[in-house]
Parts: structure tokens; sequence; C-alpha cells
């Protein structure tokens, strides 16, 4: 009688730990993807809306910012792309066949790729918004007040507010992963 109540504790548990990884994981999937639709739309602005003609307005800091936040995009794109894989997971362990459940280590693994793939992107996203925040703050005091401006790689432009937007958007998005798998790790191990 006490197998069958060990096995009744453990088939709870398990569904319990299905439908945990199953909602955090949607959860979390889905606003990283509504993150990566938002950013990546900010960024493909920014990357249209440069003035590609005059170099003087593009420095290599706004290039090098502009690329550190669509590394961020990216690396979101790929965290929402693990978060995905433990909804997949999620269901084949909550299936009847016990050949199809995957084992602790596997989803373990994948909670760890997940955890280090948003890890990696929260510092690019991080460098990527304060190098351009840096911008904006050179920008802004390389203007004198009250004067007329004349050179236009000295005014702010929407560029360089959409990269440090886009940035720190992600780097949300990224902690929110991060945040998610690692509260998936402890309750799966525990």
């Amino acid at each position: 009688m006490e197998t069958a109540g060990s096995d009744l504790r453990s088939k709870y548990e398990l569904s319990r730990h299905a439908g945990e990884l199953r909602w955090i994981g949607l959860g979390s999937f889905w606003l990283q993807l509504a993150t990566v639709i938002a950013s990546g739309t900010m960024l493909l602005f920014a990357v249209f809306g440069r003035e590609l003609g005059s170099t003087a307005s593009n420095g290599a800091t706004t290039g090098f910012a502009l690329t550190l936040a669509s590394l961020g995009v990216a690396a979101l794109a790929a965290s929402a792309f693990a978060m995905y894989h433990c909804t997949r997971l999620a269901k084949k362990l909550s299936a009847t066949d016990l050949r199809l459940r995957p084992e602790r280590e596997a989803i373990a693994r994948a909670l760890q790729i997940g955890s280090f793939i948003s890890l990696g992107g929260m510092l690019l996203s991080f460098f990527g918004a304060e190098i351009g925040a840096g911008i904006l703050l050179a920008k802004s005091l390389a203007i004198p007040q009250g004067t007329d401006i004349y050179d236009s790689a000295k005014v702010i432009r929407v560029l360089d507010i959409l990269i440090v937007l886009a940035s720190t958007t992600c780097l949300g998005a990224h902690f929110v992963g991060h945040a998610a798998s690692l509260a998936l790790s402890k309750r799966i191990e525990a």
C-alpha cells in the first residue's frame, strides 16, 4: 500500500512540475517574443532612419551601440526559443509513456542553457544601453545652452534614443528569462 501512495505522490509531483514548467515557460516565452518584436522594430527604425551618407553624425560609438543592441535582441530570440523548448519538455514530461519522458538532467541542462543565454544577452544589452546613454550624455553636454546648433553631429537624434530604449527593454526581458530559468531549475531539482 505504501508503494501505491508514493506512486501517487510522485505522479502528483511530476504533474505539478510539468505544469509549472509549461506555464512559466510559456509566460516567459511570450514576454520575450513580444520584446524581441518591439525591440527589433525599434532597431529597424534606428537602422533605416540613419543618415547613411553622413559619417559625421554616425560615429563609431553609435554603430557599436547599435551592434550590441542588435546582438542583445538576437540573444533574446535565442532565449525565447530556449523557453519554448522547455514547454515542449513539459509536454513530454506529462506523457503517460515512460519512454517519452525526459530525464531530470535533460530538463536541468535545457534550463541552464536558457539561463546562460539570458546572462550573455543581459551583458550585451547592458553595454549597448550604457554606450547609448553615454552618447546621449556627450551630445547633450556638447550643446551650448541657448545657442543655435549648426553641427549636426551634436544634435541628439532619435536613433540614439531608440538604441538605448531597445537595449533597456531587452535587458528587462533577459532578466525575466533568467529569473524564470532559475525558478524552474530550483523547482525541478527540489
